[in-house]
């Protein structure tokens, strides 16, 4: 199996200054909308220096841009970031629950002893957000949506992984005829 195709933005103070083409970054068909999505990128160097110091992500990188999507993965972007965020809640509750656990005891729950309230408590927010999780990832993957990753940044651009090879063509063709544009000799 071939690895997804790869594109390099040109991009400017955390900015695509290309034009961005019509076409789907993740299928290739026409795209109608645009979503804006957040891209960072850290050096391996920043990584271990962030590992010893504490304080501002060193040789971090990121860039926001407005990608381009069809209708059916404009969709499926945001139903899926939907049940992440409600599966984050339920890891959130089941924190709490945890905790309000923990300060009263079994003080808590003497008004109905026998019943596994601690189990119930503790267990079933994390349940409901491992199956939101599942349910986000199968969304994503039904829809054949395979995540963008960003393989570099650097000061003429970023390189972005894992988008539709038609988008790339489109992007490629983009260059050229502005080039050619611009360079009439």
């Amino acid at each position: 199996m071939d690895a997804p195709p790869t594109v390099h933005l040109r991009c400017a103070d955390g900015k695509v200054v290309q034009p961005m083409p019509r076409v789907c970054i993740y299928c290739g068909q026409h795209a109608s909308e645009t979503r804006k999505e957040s891209f960072s990128w850290k050096a391996a160097w920043g990584v271990f220096v962030d590992w010893w110091v504490s304080g501002p992500s060193l040789g971090t990188r990121r860039f926001t841009i407005e990608i381009p999507v069809c209708k059916k993965h404009s969709k499926v972007i945001g139903r899926a970031k939907t049940l992440d965020w409600v599966a984050l809640t339920c890891f959130l509750i089941g924190f709490a629950a945890v905790l309000i656990v923990d300060t009263f005891g079994s003080r808590l729950f003497e008004f109905a002893p026998g019943i596994p309230w601690t189990i119930l408590v503790l267990w079933v927010p994390w349940g409901v957000a491992l199956i939101l999780l599942v349910a986000a990832g199968l969304t994503r993957s039904s829809a054949g949506h395979t995540p963008l990753q960003v393989e570099s940044i650097d000061e003429t651009g970023m390189t972005l992984g894992g988008v539709s090879s038609e988008f790339r063509d489109a992007v490629m063709q983009a260059e050229i005829q502005q080039t050619t544009v611009s360079d009439p000799s």
